[in-house]
């Protein structure tokens, strides 16, 4: 069916309805959980206690409820990574394997 301009809209959100994530309190959901469910100074804390790859972890699965996700691309080629990050990660792989 070939798009006629003028044609109104016939599906979708009705006008003025916030989407999921604004009717769920926005960004800040989880940290307001948190600061319900948990003492703060505690989480601090027992963060504070991570090093490494159990702090990296735990960094890497936060971000999925505290900031929006991409989705996915396949990637076909060849990666060649050569700089400080890259080693140092490489590093904290084999100390903590």
């Amino acid at each position: 069916m070939k798009f006629e301009k003028g044609r109104q809209k016939t599906g979708g959100r009705k006008p003025g309805v916030k989407n999921k994530r604004t009717r769920l309190g926005g960004d800040d959901t989880l940290a307001k959980l948190v600061e319900a469910m948990e003492d703060p100074d505690r989480l601090k804390e027992e963060l504070g206690r991570l090093h490494g790859r159990d702090y990296f972890q735990v960094y890497c699965n936060l971000q999925g409820y505290l900031r929006p996700k991409f989705s996915s691309i396949d990637f076909q080629g060849e990666v060649k990574v050569g700089n400080e990050v890259a080693d140092a990660l490489r590093e904290l792989t084999i100390n903590n394997s």
